[in-house]
């Protein structure tokens, strides 16, 4: 494939300006598309691999994320435990690993959880990965009151199951009831039978409570996350009161 440069006069539009979401692609020159040619000397255009960066960007924007992204990395993740240190070094493991694995880590509070998710998601939107937020405890009352409008309810639901990367905050925070169950369910039956889906979980849950409430929910959570689930240890401190500096969430 012959990457045409410069431009064909029919692909000349203004000049290059700076791109509002951050992401600098010098290959579209922040068009979003590049142009080449192809066998036949015909002039083609396509997408840009940047694309889809800045479409997890405008998601991660839309669903709040993109805050804890600018402070929560892998650079910016303090270790002063032995916990921390663990749950850094699976974070780092799993960002680098193949499509297909899913992550779990719980705690209470103020442990790492998210800040290690957010990391996670940052590297591999990096890498051109589309990622979606969920909060839990925000997006889940939305869902259940589409029930009676099932076509709007799959539209929705649809979506989730189909994003390569869906990251789930405070998975199963708070009271829990049987609809909450029957849509964690739903969402994680159909995320477990995509093969190289990617699911990111933190809750104060740990697995094995999970599977308390229903096994078909926990089981699946944990064959796909075998390797990758984590359980902060009795005790562990909340960073968060400790040092204000420390950007554990």
């Amino acid at each position: 494939m012959e990457i045409v440069y410069p431009r064909p006069a029919q692909f000349v539009e203004t000049p290059r300006e700076p791109p509002p979401d951050g992401v600098d692609c010098p290959l579209c020159e922040n068009r979003g598309y590049i142009v080449w040619r192809n066998d036949e000397g015909e002039l083609m255009t396509r997408p840009c691999e940047c694309m889809a960066r800045r479409r997890s960007l405008r998601l991660a924007k839309k669903s709040g994320l993109s805050d804890l992204l600018e402070r929560c990395s892998f650079a910016s993740f303090r270790c002063p435990d032995e916990w921390t240190k663990r749950l850094k070094a699976a974070a780092l493991r799993y960002a680098a690993s193949e499509p297909g694995a899913w992550f779990y880590v719980s705690g209470p509070p103020g442990t790492g959880k998210t800040h290690a998710c957010t990391a996670i998601c940052s590297r591999l939107m990096k890498r051109g990965v589309e990622v979606r937020y969920l909060l839990w405890r925000e997006e889940v009352p939305v869902l259940k009151s589409l029930v009676q409008e099932p076509d709007e309810y799959k539209r929705r639901l649809d979506a989730l199951a189909a994003v390569p990367v869906l990251y789930i905050d405070d998975f199963l925070k708070g009271t829990v009831s049987d609809a909450d169950l029957n849509l964690a369910f739903a969402l994680i039956n159909a995320r477990y039978n995509r093969a190289n889906s990617r699911t990111i979980f933190s809750s104060e849950r740990p697995i094995s409570d999970v599977r308390k409430f229903d096994e078909a929910t926990g089981s699946r959570i944990w064959q796909r996350a075998k390797g990758y689930v984590l359980n902060a240890p009795p005790g562990a401190s909340n960073w968060r009161d400790a040092d204000d500096s420390f950007q554990a969430v």
